[in-house]
């Protein structure tokens, strides 16, 4: 199974994705998109940036989902997930997102041992136990951690690695303009620092570019390759799904709603001074099912990427079932009015209709 959400969002006076600094002047990442025989260029956020928004956001989902479960339950995130620091930062001491309890080991930097939680006692909505589980193998991590599963691991000394399930665009606004922002801060001046209680404050100008602006993107998931290892053992390739059906709906659906999530929410860097104004403008979700092919979906750059791309669905159901796929796709339009819709179209009209029913494919 894939999914692919392709969506227009607007997002205003936001500092989401900054380039470089020069002095005192801060940029934002440019990029351009093809739209007929012409480029347009516009501020631009990364996606690896909206790739690991959604990281953050199903480690939490996670994490949430399990608190609403009294009993045992089986959560499966690594460290890397759990902690904010330590990870990256070796010196430092790792810290525990959320309840500040010991439940593991840290990483180790030669990647013998990836630690992690994997069943989780819980009683009146928190977690009290938690089981530490450590993988020393690539199928181990797949099977053990949803996280290692969802978004992929490198660990170079033991040449294991997997790529992710999800796949990100950029985001680039196609109606967008770039504004300055001057700030000033205040600093302590370093010839009076000691020598005056308090240090004697000077103010130190700022100059940052917001954007605003309608941005493109694209979302894509590979379900056929969740809880599935790829495994290379001697000379021989080998293939098997390592977790159970339930866990299979878990981890898919944690994974939808922080997808949701992407789509209809804030995110972004300087949240505290820049949250961007955000709506999502419309939205083309299309889930395909008994197939290894996808259909050539109509980029959204284009005002009219919705009615071609479910066009462009209809000629690829035929085409698969011609090519012998018993394929089955389901489209989800949010917030675009069709007429007519095709059968195996299903328009939605508010946020909490787009989440439900991500939630459940």
């Amino acid at each position: 199974m894939m999914l692919i959400a392709l969506y227009r969002k607007a997002m205003d006076n936001n500092m989401a994705n900054t380039r470089e600094s020069v002095g005192i002047y801060t940029f934002l990442n440019r990029g351009g998109v093809t739209v007929g025989n012409k480029i347009v260029v516009g501020p631009k956020i990364n996606g690896n940036m909206i790739r690991h928004y959604i990281f953050e956001k199903f480690v939490d989902l996670a994490i949430e989902h399990a608190k609403a479960h009294d009993g045992e339950y089986y959560l499966g995130l690594t460290s890397t997930a759990l902690i904010k620091e330590g990870y990256r930062y070796p010196d430092k001491t790792p810290k525990v997102r959320y309840n500040g309890n010991w439940f593991f080991e840290k990483v180790e930097a030669d990647g013998i041992e990836i630690h992690g939680v994997g069943k989780v006692k819980v009683q009146n909505g928190e977690i009290v136990e938690a089981e530490d589980v450590a993988a020393t193998n690539g199928e181990e991590l797949v099977k053990y951690f949803a996280d290692a599963d969802v978004f992929g691991y490198l660990i170079p000394s033991k040449s294991i690695k997997r790529t992710s399930i999800l796949h990100v665009s950029d985001a680039v606004a196609v109606e967008g303009m770039i504004f300055q922002t001057v700030h000033a801060r205040m600093k302590v001046s370093d010839e009076f620092e000691g020598l005056i209680e308090g240090g004697a404050k000077t103010q130190q100008r700022m100059v940052k570019e917001t954007a605003s602006g309608a941005y493109v993107g694209e979302v894509a998931v590979d379900y056929a390759r969740l809880g599935l290892t790829e495994v290379v053992e001697g000379n021989t390739y080998r293939k098997a799904r390592v977790i159970s059906d339930s866990e299979y709906e878990r981890r898919k659906k944690i994974l939808n709603l922080a997808v949701a999530e992407v789509l209809l929410n804030p995110f972004g860097a300087n949240m505290a001074r820049n949250q961007p104004l955000t709506h999502l403008l419309d939205a083309l979700i299309v889930v395909v099912k008994n197939a290894p092919i996808r259909p050539a979906l109509t980029p959204p750059q284009y005002p009219d990427y919705i009615p071609k791309s479910i066009e462009s669905v209809g000629d690829f159901i035929d085409t698969a079932r011609d090519l012998g796929y018993r394929a089955k796709v389901e489209v989800y339009v949010y917030n675009y009015p069709l007429s007519e819709p095709p059968e195996f179209v299903k328009v939605l009209t508010t946020p909490e209709e787009l989440r439900k029913e991500l939630a459940g494919i």
